[in-house]
C-alpha cells in the first residue's frame, strides 16, 4: 500500500474519530449531531477517493467516481443543514431545510451514479475521452446551492451573533476558506487539465475544515485567532522542516553509504532525525518572536505588563496605592468599558465597591453580600467566569441568577482574588472598547494579575499589622511616660483641693481662689479627655450597634456645641430637611465622630463663618425588594444586609487644609494645629471603618473644608417596626 492512500485511511480514522469526540461533549446538541453526520459523509467520500486510487491501475474506477461525486453530494447537503443549525443552534427551523435539501440531495445522489454526470473510456490502464453530460451542470448548480446556504447562514451568524459566536464563526471561515481553494486545484481544476490522481489529495484538506470547526465547537473559551494562526504557522513550519529533512535524510543516507544494509539505514536515518529535531527546537521561539514583531505587531505584550505590575507591587505598601495600581493596569490593558473592584471587609463579611470605572455615582451598589449568585458560583470554581460561556455550560435556572447580577453590574467577566484559599476581592470587566471577546488569553492574563494582586494584598495587610502593632506599642510607651507627666499638672489641682479643705473657717472664697479653682478643674478635663482618646485610638471597641434616630444624635451634638458656636458668632446652615432617619451604628461612636469634625470646623474658623450639615438618604432602588422584606428577621445576623446608605456632609468656610496635608489627615498624632494631638481624625477614620463605611475630606485652602461620611444601613422611621427601640 502506497504512502497516499495510508494516509487516506488515517484522514478518515481522524475524521471519524473526531466527530464522535464532538458528538460526546453533547450528545443532545443539535449543532453537535449534525457535525458528526457531516464528518460520517466527508469519511465516505474519503473512502471513495480511496477506492479508486486502489483501483485505477487494476480495474476501471467509473462506478466509485461516480459514488464519490454522490458521496460528495450528502457531504454539501450535510453542511449545509450544519451550517442552518449552528445558525438557529436548533433543529426545529432547521426542518424547512431539511424538507427541501434531503429530496434534492437524493435526487443529485441518483443523477450522480448515472452516466449523464461523467464518463470515460479505460483502457490499458488509462482513463481517456472523459465525457460530462448535463447531469454534471445540474450538479454544480445543487452545490453551489449548498454552499450559497453555508455561507449565507455563517455570515448572517457573524452579523447577529454574540462575541464569542462571532468568533467561532471566523474559525470555520479559517478552516473552510483553505480547504475549498486547495481542493478547488486539487478534485477539479488540475484534474481538469488531464491530471486525475490529484483527487487523492482533497481529502487531506478537510482535515483543516473540520479541525477548526470542531474546535470551535468544543472550546469554551476560545484562542486568540491571531494567535491561533501564528502558533500554526510556526508549527507547520517546524513540521515541514523536520519532514523535509527526514525526506532528505531517507534519500541520502543510502547514497552516501551505499554499502550499509537497510536495517543500519533505518536505524541511522531514525538517530539522525531525533538528534536534527532536537537541534530545530531551540529556534521555534525564535520563529514565533519574529512572527509576532512583523505579522502580529498589534498583539498585546501581557508578559512585559505583568512583569512591571510585578515590580511596582513589591515598592508599595498602601492598601489604597495597591488597589490603584491593580485598577489601572487591569483598565489599561484590557480597554474595557465598564469594571468594578470589590474587596471583602474582614468584620461584616460584605464586599465593597472599593473602584469603578465607566459607571456614573449611584449605579453600583455599595456592597455585596455572599449570596450573590457571581460571588456563591465564585466561591464553587474558584477561577475566572465569562458570562458566554456559562450560558453554553450551565443549565437555565442556574444561569438565570447568575447572569441577573451580570447585568446589573454590566459585566461580562468575573476574576476572583483568593487569599489563604478565601475569596478575598472580585474584578468584574464589562464588554471591551473593541467589541472583542474575552480569549484564552486575555482570561490567563486577568488570572495571573489576580493571583499577583493576592499576594500583594496580603503582604500589605502583613505590612499593616506590623505598623499597627508598632503603634499599639509606641502608644503603651507613650501612656507610660504621660503616666509621670500627669503628676505634674495634679500638683497644682491637689493643692488647690487642700488649700480649700484647710480653709474651711471663711464662708467666703475670694476671687483668686476661685480662678486658681477653674484652672485646676480645665487641667483636670484636658487630661482626661487625653486619656480617652489615647484609649479609644489603641484599644478600640466594637460597635454596639442599635437602631437610632441619626438628627437626634446631630442636634445633641450641635448642643454642646453651641457655646463655641455662639462665642465665635458661627452660623449654622441646617440642610437636613425634614428626614427622619433611623441608621443601624453604636450611638455613642457616632456623636464623637460629628464632636470631633463639628471642633475642628469650629477652630478652623476663627472669625466666624457658616457651618453646613446635610444628610441625604438613599433606601436603595426598591424598598419593596425581596431581600429588603426578609432584613429584619436577618438584621441580628448581617447588619449589612441591606442595600442602603446614608450620606452625611458637614462643611466649615474655615481656612481650609493644604494639599500635603491631606495625604497624612487621618494618620494618628498628625496635626497642623499647634495645640493639637493629632488623634481626633484618626479617631473618627476608625470609627467609620469599623461602621463598614467611608469618609471623605475636600477642601480648599482659604475657602473650607467639607467631610462627607457614606454609613450603610438606614430606614425611614415610616418604614420601622413598631417594635424598633429609637433612642431620641
Amino acid at each position: 500500500m502506497d504512502v497516499n492512500r495510508l494516509l487516506l485511511i488515517l484522514i478518515m480514522i481522524a475524521t471519524l474519530s473526531l466527530g464522535l469526540f464532538v458528538l460526546s461533549k453533547a450528545r443532545r446538541s443539535s449543532i453537535n449531531i449534525s457535525f458528526f453526520i457531516l464528518t460520517i459523509n466527508i469519511a465516505m467520500w474519503t473512502f471513495s477517493i480511496f477506492v479508486i486510487l486502489t483501483l485505477w491501475n487494476h480495474k476501471n474506477p467509473i462506478w466509485w467516481v461516480r459514488t464519490a461525486y454522490a458521496s460528495g453530494t450528502f457531504m454539501a447537503t450535510s453542511f449545509a443543514i450544519f451550517s442552518v443549525t449552528f445558525l438557529y443552534e436548533e433543529f426545529r427551523p432547521t426542518k424547512k431545510y431539511i424538507i427541501v435539501l434531503a429530496p434534492l440531495c437524493i435526487i443529485m445522489a441518483l443523477v450522480s451514479m448515472s452516466p449523464t454526470l461523467i464518463n470515460f473510456n479505460y483502457i490499458d490502464n488509462k482513463i481517456t475521452d472523459v465525457k460530462y453530460g448535463n447531469g454534471n451542470t445540474i450538479w454544480t448548480l445543487y452545490e453551489g446551492l449548498c454552499w450559497a446556504i453555508i455561507f449565507y447562514s455563517l455570515f448572517k451568524k457573524l452579523r447577529r451573533g454574540s462575541g464569542i459566536e462571532r468568533q467561532r464563526v471566523k474559525y470555520m471561515f479559517l478552516g473552510i476558506v483553505p480547504t475549498t481553494t486547495f481542493m478547488a486545484f486539487t478534485n477539479i481544476l488540475i484534474p481538469a487539465w488531464g491530471y486525475e490522481k490529484t483527487v487523492g489529495y482533497g481529502p487531506f484538506f478537510t482535515m483543516i475544515m473540520i479541525g477548526c470547526i470542531g474546535y470551535a465547537i468544543v472550546k469554551l473559551r476560545l484562542m486568540d485567532i491571531r494567535v491561533f494562526i501564528r502558533k500554526g504557522i510556526v508549527y507547520s513550519a517546524f513540521l515541514a522542516g523536520s519532514a523535509i529533512t527526514i525526506a532528505l535524510l531517507i534519500i541520502g543516507v543510502p547514497y552516501a553509504f551505499p554499502d550499509m544494509g537497510r536495517v543500519q539505514t533505518v536505524i541511522v536515518v531514525i538517530i539522525g532525525s531525533v538528534f536534527i529535531a532536537f537541534m530545530i527546537r531551540p529556534f521555534i521561539q525564535d520563529i514565533k518572536s519574529l512572527i509576532q514583531a512583523f505579522i502580529f505587531k498589534d498583539q498585546k505584550h501581557y508578559q512585559s505588563a505583568l512583569a512591571e505590575f510585578a515590580l511596582k507591587t513589591t515598592k508599595i505598601y498602601q492598601m489604597e496605592k495597591l488597589i490603584d495600581l491593580i485598577f489601572e493596569t487591569v483598565i489599561n490593558n484590557m480597554r474595557v468599558k465598564y469594571a468594578s473592584l470589590w474587596l471583602k471587609n474582614s468584620r461584616s463579611g460584605l464586599y465593597n465597591l472599593v473602584r469603578s470605572h465607566g459607571f456614573k455615582k449611584d449605579d453600583l451598589k455599595v456592597t455585596m453580600s455572599d449570596n450573590n449568585a457571581i460571588i456563591s458560583y465564585l466561591a464553587e470554581v474558584r477561577e475566572p467566569i465569562v458570562k458566554e460561556e456559562l450560558e453554553k455550560k450551565l443549565p437555565p435556572e442556574i444561569f438565570n441568577g447568575i447572569e441577573n447580577d451580570f447585568n446589573s453590574i454590566n459585566a461580562q467577566v468575573s476574576v476572583p482574588i483568593i487569599v489563604d484559599d478565601e475569596i478575598r476581592g472580585i474584578l468584574n470587566l464589562g464588554e471591551r472598547s473593541n467589541k472583542s471577546i474575552y480569549f484564552e488569553e486575555d482570561i490567563s492574563f486577568l488570572k495571573t494579575i489576580m493571583n499577583q494582586s493576592a499576594i500583594a494584598i496580603q503582604n500589605v495587610s502583613l505590612h499593616r499589622q506590623v505598623v499597627n502593632m508598632e503603634k499599639l506599642s509606641f502608644l503603651g510607651k507613650l501612656s507610660a511616660e504621660l503616666a509621670h507627666e500627669i503628676k505634674n499638672p495634679l500638683v497644682t489641682i491637689r493643692t488647690a483641693f487642700e488649700f480649700l479643705m484647710s480653709d474651711q473657717s471663711d464662708q467666703k472664697i475670694n476671687e483668686d481662689f476661685r480662678n486658681f479653682i477653674r484652672l485646676a478643674l480645665q487641667e483636670t478635663n484636658r487630661i482626661n479627655d487625653l486619656i480617652k482618646q489615647l484609649l479609644s485610638l489603641g484599644h478600640s471597641l466594637p460597635p454596639k450597634f442599635e437602631w437610632f434616630n441619626i438628627n437626634q444624635v446631630i442636634d445633641d451634638t450641635i448642643l454642646l456645641l453651641k457655646p463655641s458656636i455662639i462665642e465665635k458668632e458661627i452660623e449654622i446652615n441646617d440642610l437636613r430637611g425634614d428626614h427622619q432617619i433611623e441608621i443601624y451604628a453604636d450611638r455613642d461612636q457616632l456623636k464623637q465622630v460629628f464632636l470631633n469634625i463639628g471642633q475642628n470646623a469650629i477652630e478652623a474658623m476663627k472669625k466666624g463663618g457658616k457651618l453646613t450639615i446635610e444628610v441625604i438618604p438613599d433606601f436603595g432602588s426598591d424598598e419593596s425588594s425581596e431581600e429588603n422584606n426578609v432584613y429584619p428577621e436577618k438584621i441580628a445576623d448581617n447588619p449589612y444586609l441591606k442595600s442602603s446608605k446614608l450620606t452625611i456632609k458637614i462643611s466649615d468656610t474655615g481656612k481650609g487644609i493644604s494639599k500635603d496635608e491631606l495625604e497624612n489627615i487621618f494618620e494618628p498624632f498628625y496635626t497642623g494645629k499647634i495645640s493639637g494631638t493629632g488623634l481626633g481624625l484618626a479617631i473618627v477614620n476608625n470609627i467609620i471603618k469599623e461602621h463598614n463605611g467611608n469618609i471623605k475630606v475636600e477642601s480648599i485652602e482659604g475657602l473650607g473644608t467639607t467631610f462627607t461620611l457614606e454609613l450603610p444601613t438606614i430606614r425611614s422611621l415610616t418604614h420601622a417596626n413598631e417594635g424598633s427601640s429609637i433612642s431620641c
